[in-house]
């Protein structure tokens, strides 16, 4: 067994790899063992993610953080938006020494920033924030969003068994989380050592934001100094 820290880093709903890659290469270069997998059902094709659902992207990632306890010592878990979801329900069945969550939703779509966002554009006769919100609302099959629901609900009311060290990342021009999101998850939980951190520039792809660097950073001082 290797005594290199493992950190499982979960993708979004919908999403992929993609969404957190810049913190994958920013803990690698750092010394720590990263799995990223693929949720089940994230092929990128609209029928494969309706076919799968909440228990499938849990056990992708249950099965990840088998391999992870297997291999090496420590184990970290970062979760981005659902991810988070998924990295709450895992620290209740395995012991972890730390879990991080970033832009997680218990209350999402924060209409008020949407409303803002489209609003600008059109000040300057542009239409991109529109455009963006009428894909996204066509992207996701109903089954999906139904099952993604049903993990909500589920992690909302087990969040006040999770006890393992907690860092929560929330970004503050995040449009499909509410900040609101991360207030509640930091007072729920059990843990004695919790962590609340809000990043001016980022929105919700946080990993890709201007504040990423700042956010890598936080985070790893977390992990190597949770108390």
């Amino acid at each position: 067994m290797s005594d290199k820290t493992g950190i499982l880093l979960i993708h979004g709903f919908g999403g992929n790899t993609d969404e957190v890659k810049p913190f994958k290469d920013y803990l690698e270069s750092r010394g720590y063992f990263v799995s990223c997998p693929e949720l089940a059902g994230h092929t990128g094709l609209k029928r494969d993610l309706g076919l799968s659902s909440y228990t499938d992207w849990l056990f992708s990632a249950e099965s990840a953080l088998i391999d992870l306890i297997e291999d090496h010592g420590p184990i970290m878990v970062i979760g981005f938006s659902m991810g988070g979801l998924i990295g709450l329900n895992l620290s209740l069945r395995y012991q972890l020494q730390a879990l991080a969550t970033l832009n997680t939703p218990i209350y999402y779509w924060d209409f008020a920033r949407i409303a803002g966002n489209i609003y600008q554009d059109a000040r300057k006769g542009k239409s991109d924030y529109l455009k963006t919100y009428i894909k996204s609302s066509s992207k996701y099959p109903l089954a999906a969003m139904i099952s993604f629901k049903r993990l909500l609900s589920l992690t909302k009311g087990l969040i006040h068994q999770v006890e393992c060290p907690i860092f929560i990342a929330q970004g503050l021009l995040d449009d499909t989380v509410q900040q609101r999101s991360a207030d509640y998850i930091y007072q729920s939980v059990s843990s004695s050592i919790k962590q609340l951190k809000r990043y001016e520039h980022a929105d919700h792809l946080i990993c890709h934001s201007q504040d990423r660097d700042v956010l890598f950073k936080d985070v790893l001082d977390f992990i190597e100094n949770p108390a």
